[in-house]
């Protein structure tokens, strides 16, 4: 069964992808279904984070919710997240865009895998700079909502366990690029990356 989050979201994608086969069939318009449907999610991530406006006040004014800000020009911004599914299913999540917020690439993948919470997130950190450096994008700014993962790669924290595995890889990785970043942000902040995670747990395998 889907929650409310979730079948909002399945409803969205499917509105989407019947407007894409509108535009195909009535306009000749063929659209890459990909990009289309990360641009349908932030559409969803937009209306929830205005619901949350509303619902959310402080002393009779509403409170301000974290939203995704664009990187200074010169610079993509790397947004990654994991997700958790069933009989330890697995999902990653990455969307990276540039100072415009246009999309330059969007990626997610599924896999099995009995990791906790702080080495998928770290693990998600290392795919999206495999997805950067594939894509030649050697200047970066990467955004997780995990603080642990975040003050880790910042070396603020020592982690002693399978976590600090994925974080030396990503340090390693990271040292080829130009220039790079790393940061923590809410969760708002970062919903279409969640979501690509979480829709990486209804497929198979991954998808650039």
């Amino acid at each position: 069964m889907l929650d409310a989050e979730q079948s909002g979201l399945f409803i969205t994608l499917i509105w989407g992808l019947w407007v894409l086969r509108n535009r195909w069939v009535f306009e000749g318009k063929r659209e890459n279904v990909g990009i289309s449907l990360v641009r349908f999610v932030d559409f969803w991530r937009r209306y929830v984070e205005a619901k949350m406006v509303q619902k959310t006040h402080c002393k009779g004014k509403a409170e301000m919710v974290p939203k995704w800000s664009p990187p200074p020009g010169g610079f993509l911004k790397a947004n990654v997240d994991a997700s958790t599914g069933r009989d330890s299913m697995r999902g990653l999540g990455v969307i990276v865009r540039n100072s415009k917020g246009d999309i330059m690439v969007v990626a997610h993948k599924s896999f099995w895998a009995d990791w906790d919470v702080d080495t998928m997130e770290a693990f998600a950190v290392f795919y999206g700079l495999k997805v950067c450096w594939e894509a030649g994008y050697w200047r970066i700014e990467v955004e997780m909502d995990s603080k642990t993962v975040a003050e880790a790669l910042n070396r603020r924290k020592n982690l002693q366990n399978y976590t600090s595995t994925f974080i030396h890889d990503a340090h390693t990785l990271g040292s080829l690029f130009i220039a790079i970043s790393f940061s923590h942000v809410r969760r708002s902040a970062n919903v279409v990356a969640h979501e690509l995670a979480r829709l990486a747990l209804a497929s198979e395998g991954g998808k650039i």
